[in-house]
């Protein structure tokens, strides 16, 4: 692994889970609540049902995530000194394993650094969660998720 690999120069990759549905947490990250079509459509195509989708009155609770991993950060990032934040939508199979990413709010940089960004998709398809139940049956769920982390 490369010295700078996994580092951003920042204090720490910080991982928040945002359940769909819930406007009023994505309205402070992402404005509109999201849509979610790419991942609904994405569901149907993989398991032929539509996900679940989470939020205020939903009796179905956010899955726990067993496996984190953090972004292996491009070359470089290590002097980056600035803080990032990062929105995506993600599909969550039955079996708890991501099955889709799909950026909502990417990290800018000028000029362009698409590594960076494809770092942090990456390790969000690495990710692992407690299948979530319905009526006593898995079912995939479709919700946001935020990478990010604050300047030294």
């Amino acid at each position: 692994m490369h010295p700078d690999a996994g580092a951003c120069g920042c204090a720490a990759v910080l991982t928040l889970v945002l359940a769909a549905g819930a406007p009023s947490a994505q309205k402070d990250i992402l404005g509109p609540p999201l849509s979610f079509e790419r991942c609904r459509t994405e569901s149907v195509k993989l398991f032929g049902t539509e996900p679940v989708r989470l939020g205020p009155g939903s009796k179905v609770k956010a899955p726990r995530r067993l496996r984190n991993v953090s972004p292996r950060l491009p070359r470089g990032a290590r002097r980056w000194r600035a803080g990032f934040s990062w929105v995506g939508e993600v599909l969550i199979g039955v079996d708890g394993k991501v099955r889709g990413v799909w950026p909502v709010k990417e990290v800018e940089f000028s000029p362009p650094w698409p590594e960076f960004n494809e770092a942090i998709e990456a390790a969000v398809r690495q990710w692992v969660f407690e299948p979530t139940k319905a009526d006593g049956r898995p079912v995939p769920v479709c919700m946001a998720v935020s990478v990010g982390a604050s300047p030294r």
